[in-house]
């Protein structure tokens, strides 16, 4: 969900985003509930988020094309009231097909990212985008960390509290709609706070008409910049970052895909035999770092290198972390003798969260740059919405396959010796941050 509040002042601006994500864990749970047959879980759970992601694969451009010529705010809107009734409606799934359906309507609704990014490039100028986007993507981070808090919470409420809900029949029937629905008040109050508040950034047609206008009436020449044909929008810049884009999707879809097998894997096998609740504690404590390093590290940084240089150094260091990774389970297995005590359990928790916070803070600085050089790539501002959404196509596609290849890839890892064991799949992550790195020369 994208609650967003603009500032006219091109120097400060006021950008906010409040998303509530339905994250892996919610999917698991309410899959759980719709399935008939536990192995078919994983199955479920990877067709699920695949058709929230090929949804948005197939309408991030149009929506795009939609904003460059209608302007962002009704797009932006259409996306947060779909959000609403497609949240409320997830709640109601007793079946897989219901769910899924549901999900990829959500996702038709939602291909409009690039379209909130490209209204962060309107407001913004080159002195300030990098930290609008740092602001915006903290948001992220924070409903990371609140999400699943707050949904848990809410959650099959007859079993938690049964002296408030217990003659509840909805949520007997409905175990997950409580959620549901109050994630889509929160979307609906961002809908109504937009709609009242939030103003267009400039694509609107009509405002560019009265703009010509004041324009040639003040200072007597107006520059009008035209719709350009896909064939010229697609130069270089434009198709080197939004590779640059894709490809540091996929490497972070797949890091994250593949630790959470590698983190579960008993020791015998390469992993480290990790519980659920020791890796959400891992992942929570992940969640601050991600914010911190936004609101703070990146603000820094930004002021020593350009954003090719620091996407070139983000490259480098999450192909570090990679390649530390499995390393973990070889030093477990090197001290352990079949079962952790508690003090080497707390040793590798440490050393695994601090190599997981390193890749955290790598991949975040690595994507705010790539996305507004994704952004500054665009020939003009009547571009942008097509530029952005071409991004988000990119990104969309590889979000869909790469969970589906990296854990193929990691099945595969664990029947072969070294290198093709289970330090393959990380030695494939630091291959694809050296092509990241490769794109970076040609942005």
């Amino acid at each position: 969900m994208e609650d967003i509040e603009e500032s006219h002042d091109e120097t400060t601006p006021l950008i906010k985003s409040t998303p509530l994500p339905r994250l892996q864990l919610f999917m698991i749970c309410l899959i759980t509930f719709v399935a008939k047959n536990e192995t078919e879980i994983g199955n479920y759970v990877g067709l699920l988020t695949s058709s929230f992601c090929l949804a948005q694969f197939l309408t991030s451009l149009p929506w795009g094309w939609a904003s460059d010529r209608y302007g962002r705010r009704p797009i932006l809107l259409i996306g947060l009231l779909g959000n609403t009734i497609t949240c409320l409606l997830f709640g109601f799934s007793k079946t897989f097909t219901f769910a899924i359906v549901v999900r990829a309507f959500c996702g038709f609704l939602n291909g409009n990212l690039g379209v909130v990014k490209s209204m962060l490039g309107e407001l913004t100028d080159e002195t300030n985008r990098g930290r609008a986007f740092a602001i915006w993507e903290a948001a992220f981070g924070l409903g990371t960390i609140a999400g699943p808090m707050f949904g848990g919470l809410l959650v099959d409420p007859v079993k938690q509290y049964p002296g408030i809900f217990g003659s509840f029949q909805l949520f007997i029937d409905y175990p997950y709609l409580l959620p549901c629905a109050a994630s889509s008040v929160f979307s609906i109050i961002g809908t109504f706070i937009g709609y009242i508040y939030l103003e267009e950034s400039g694509t609107n047609p009509r405002l560019r008409l009265e703009e010509s206008i004041q324009t040639l009436e003040g200072d007597g020449a107006a520059l009008i910049e035209q719709e350009l044909p896909l064939s010229k929008i697609l130069t270089q810049p434009v198709c080197m970052s939004i590779a640059g884009y894709a490809t540091w999707a996929l490497i972070t879809i797949i890091y994250e895909e593949v630790y959470a097998l590698f983190v579960a894997e008993p020791l015998a096998h390469g992993g480290l035999e990790f519980t659920s609740f020791e890796i959400g504690m891992e992942l929570s404590l992940t969640g601050f770092s991600q914010v911190f390093s936004l609101l703070v590290i990146y603000p820094l940084l930004e002021k020593r290198w350009s954003k090719i240089q620091m996407f070139k150094y983000s490259c480098i260091m999450i192909a570090v972390f990679s390649a530390a990774l499995p390393y973990c389970s070889d030093y477990a297995r090197a001290i352990v003798d079949g079962y952790y005590t508690p003090n080497q359990k707390i040793l590798i928790f440490v050393l695994l969260q601090l190599i997981l916070i390193g890749k955290t803070v790598s991949a975040v600085l690595g994507y705010i740059p790539i996305m507004v050089l994704v952004n500054d790539s665009a020939p003009n501002s009547r571009s942008l919405g097509t530029v952005h959404g071409l991004a988000q196509v990119a990104a969309a596609f590889t979000r869909t396959v790469g969970p589906w290849s990296g854990g193929a890839l990691w099945s595969w890892s664990l029947l072969n010796p070294f290198p093709f064991d289970y330090h393959f799949t990380f030695f494939a992550l630091v291959g694809l941050s050296a092509v990241a790195y490769a794109e970076a020369f040609f942005i």
